[in-house]
């Protein structure tokens, strides 16, 4: 839909600060971080030892432009390490075989035989622990019951409301899924491809701690009939008289606007549930 637009599009959504981890630098006191790190770190460091970046410049110029990205936001890693594979093991091959040429330091039948082994057996545990899982499983697609509003949303749906919901962006899939049309959710995961900048500032300024005039846009200037509010979440509802509470568990806490309904507490649903 955004024609040629759409290439400025990424430059711009490259260069905007964003208020979600996975668009921050990498954290390095993060352990989930470390691998590319330490991939980065040896691509580095094995660097003159390269064939494949000499012969192929474009290989090169992409490496080093995902490495720039993937150091200045979390979510590039993975493309990264994609594309940084294969050169790194021709890298790490040659050096090898540059210290081989120098030195008498050689692995003994024995030793290479006990390493291949090892690399087998790591990679057998893996293929048992991800069978096991889908056996448990079935085969369906599971999601963790704990990090989603499941109970609030099969409220929505058993009451059968209608009306514009202001909830938080990593809930926003999970109930346009489970309850649209009837219901329209204030922001999900597709973001800035969907949401002018402006309805996503309020979004995220409405779930903030900071309680500055901006929190109560969401409620304000867009036609917001409903809210769903993680529970112990501070909020501009807490000073609204006109918002009622319609449903409360462990997870989040349902709100209507003027709504006279007796609110409903239930026990949040545990563990892991197939999808949908």
């Amino acid at each position: 839909p955004y024609g040629a637009d759409l290439f400025a599009y990424v430059i711009r959504e490259l260069r905007a600060p964003h208020p979600l981890s996975e668009w921050q630098p990498v954290n390095l006191a993060d352990p989930a971080q470390r691998p590319f790190v330490l991939m980065l770190a040896l691509l580095i460091v094995t660097l003159p030892f390269s064939r494949l970046l000499r012969r192929e410049w474009w290989w090169a110029a992409l490496i080093g432009g995902l490495a720039v990205v993937a150091v200045r936001q979390q979510r590039h890693t993975p493309l990264f390490a994609l594309c940084a594979a294969a050169p790194l093991a021709d890298q790490c091959d040659a050096a090898l075989t540059w210290c081989a040429a120098r030195t008498r330091f050689r692995l003994s039948a024995a030793a290479t035989g006990l390493l291949a082994f090892a690399v087998a057996a790591f990679g057998l545990v893996q293929l048992l622990l991800a069978g096991g899982r889908l056996a448990r499983e079935r085969g369906a697609l599971v999601y963790d019951a704990g990090e989603y509003p499941v109970g609030a949303v099969r409220e929505l749906a058993a009451r059968g409301l209608h009306g514009n919901l202001a909830l938080p962006l990593d809930w926003g899939g999970y109930a346009l899924w489970h309850l649209a049309p009837a219901i329209a959710v204030s922001l999900d995961g597709r973001f800035a491809t969907v949401y002018p900048p402006p309805v996503v500032a309020d979004g995220f300024a409405f779930f903030a701690a900071d309680r500055g005039p901006a929190a109560a846009r969401l409620l304000d200037a867009y036609p917001t009939t409903l809210a769903l509010i993680p529970r112990g979440t501070p909020t501009a509802l807490d000073a609204r008289p006109e918002w009622h509470l319609l449903y409360t568990d462990e997870i989040a806490a349902l709100y209507g606007r003027d709504a006279d309904s007796v609110p409903a507490r239930s026990i949040a649903p545990r563990g892991r549930l197939p999808f949908p």
